[in-house]
């Protein structure tokens, strides 16, 4: 191979630094997602966190559902055409076979189409058989033609995908010792300069993607404070509190977790507890195999004891951190990983190189970062200032500290949710976490694209009002916190939210500063409309 030829394929990797590379060593555009197909390889999903359908040639969008009957994506609000998977550039075999352009100078990997750039020099469209655009930028796939006013491509079909940028070909590559970064072949990895070095100049390294196994599930983040589930109970570190079947409290090992129905287990944040698989299913997840679910430990009130001045919460293990000092591990009888920043469950052994916890003949676990160890103060140090008792609702009504308050319909009296901040349900009987939504076909919280449903005001009540509650009228008033409108009756009704906008259609309301749009698509939390 000629000077000149390898010059131009070290020059590719500039191209291709930003591109995703699939576990197959094929590679797709930057903000795409690696979907298995029907070969055992992988295509492209021309979207970024997408779901990837069962059917091998189509993908949606993050934080929808494949509808293979009616070829669509779907989720509570939404209702959006799918996307069809395009071909992920092939990885090139040692030795640098590939297509030899028309000027005898340019070197495009298989599988790909030697395309001119506006240089007038060759580039390399990451397609087989291509169609070269007119602007010399762009290409698109075989049998569709070039969209240059959208940037799409269109197939006869009036399918559309979009049209990918030309680059120079690349090769195959060698990984670093870190098992993070890679280099092309016949180069070595300056790790301190995150180069790769060769008689030419130096080109930058390429990141591994990382590619989760069967069970892996991802890193707590450190937290200093402990989270505390009620005033006499704790979970370590950022764990997350959960009921246990007997009422009680147990902790879950991750952040922000999703507490499963069985009352046992518990899953990472932003995902669905299957309880007959007994997984953790992410649909963002772009085709990787589903999370293992972890099982919550008990909480405790008594601390575990690192030496005579530092201590962990109960349920935890004390290890030993890089700099010599004690952090806590949030899992009893823990394994201290030796890179002094990570723990495993007991029976686990640590596999820093992929950061899972595995056991022989098993799947691997999650991996969990420890929380610094909390200094034990003096047993004179004056206590901080008390948190207020309660959650006032409104001046003669409230509810217990860390929870919620919540207009209940039916009684038309106030009711305490049993999580703070939390998002009240519609049927007036449930609530949901904050930052989640209430789904009352599958009785559940969800959390997917963001969405602001309006609410249903409820009727006031014709009585003398408090003097923090809110006036309607010289007869009637709503509870403190939520804002008069008027129904369809003439009488008043309370949106359950401050200095609140009411819909024209007498029966709705939006948050400040929101409008109500009569017109939006009908979902199962706004029957009739949207914010």
């Amino acid at each position: 191979m000629t000077a000149l030829q390898t010059s131009i394929l070290l020059l590719a990797l500039l191209n291709l630094s930003a591109a995703l590379v699939c576990p197959d060593g094929g590679t797709c555009e930057d903000r795409n997602t690696c979907c298995r197909n029907s070969a055992g390889g992988y295509s492209c999903c021309p979207l970024p966190h997408a779901e990837c359908c069962s059917d091998h040639l189509h993908c949606c969008y993050q934080g929808t559902l494949c509808d293979l009957e009616h070829r669509k994506c779907v989720n509570k609000t939404v209702s959006l055409p799918w996307m069809s998977r395009l071909p992920a550039a092939p990885r090139v075999q040692a030795g640098l076979t590939g297509v030899i352009c028309p000027d005898s100078k340019t070197m495009c990997p298989d599988g790909a189409t030697c395309c001119q750039l506006p240089s007038g020099s060759m580039g390399c469209c990451l397609f087989s058989n291509a169609v070269c655009c007119e602007d010399k930028l762009h290409c698109c796939p075989e049998g569709t033609r070039c969209d240059l006013a959208r940037s799409k491509c269109v197939s006869p079909s009036q399918q559309w995908f979009p049209m990918r940028h030309k680059v120079p070909g690349h090769h195959e590559s060698r990984a670093s010792s870190d098992h993070q970064r890679c280099c092309p072949a016949g180069t070595r990895c300056d790790l301190e300069h995150d180069a790769c070095v060769s008689g030419a100049a130096p080109v930058p390294m390429l990141r591994i993607a990382a590619v989760p196994g069967e069970g892996a599930t991802p890193v707590v983040p450190i937290k200093i404070d402990n989270n505390k589930c009620d005033e006499a109970t704790t979970c370590p570190g950022d764990s997350t509190c959960c009921r246990t079947l007997e009422g009680g409290w147990a902790c879950c090992p991750l952040a922000q977790a999703v507490c499963c129905d069985d009352h046992i287990h518990c899953c990472p944040h932003d995902t669905i507890c299957d309880l007959e698989t007994q997984t953790c299913n992410d649909p963002t997840s772009g085709g990787r195999p589903p999370l293992r679910w972890v099982e919550k430990v008990p909480a405790s009130t008594s601390a575990v004891q690192c030496d005579e001045q530092t201590s962990c919460p109960g349920g935890s293990t004390c290890c030993k951190m890089a700099s010599g000092q004690w952090a806590c591990c949030p899992l009893p009888e823990a394994v201290c990983c030796s890179d002094g920043e990570h723990c495993c469950p007991k029976g686990y052994r640590c596999n820093l190189a992929v950061q899972t916890c595995d056991v022989a003949g098993g799947d691997a676990r999650p991996w969990l970062r420890k929380v610094p160890a909390r200094q034990e103060e003096p047993s004179g140090a004056a206590s901080g200032p008390a948190r207020p008792a309660g959650v006032m609702c409104d001046a003669r009504t409230s509810c217990p500290r860390d929870t919620s308050c919540c207009f209940m319909r039916e009684t038309r009296r106030w009711g305490c949710c049993p999580v703070p901040n939390a998002v009240c349900c519609e049927d007036g009987d449930h609530c949901c976490p904050r930052g989640h939504r209430c789904d009352p076909h599958r009785r559940s919280c969800s959390k997917g694209p963001l969405v602001t449903p309006w609410f249903t005001k409820l009727s006031a009540a014709a009585r003398p009002g408090a003097v923090t509650d809110v006036p309607c009228d010289d007869r009637s008033s709503c509870p403190a916190g939520t804002t008069c409108c008027k129904l369809k009756s003439g009488g008043w009704g309370c949106c359950p939210l401050v200095k609140a906008v009411c819909c024209d259609d007498h029966e709705h309301c939006c948050p400040q500063g929101y409008s109500c749009n009569m017109e939006a698509r009908p979902s199962l939390l706004s029957p009739r409309g949207g914010c």
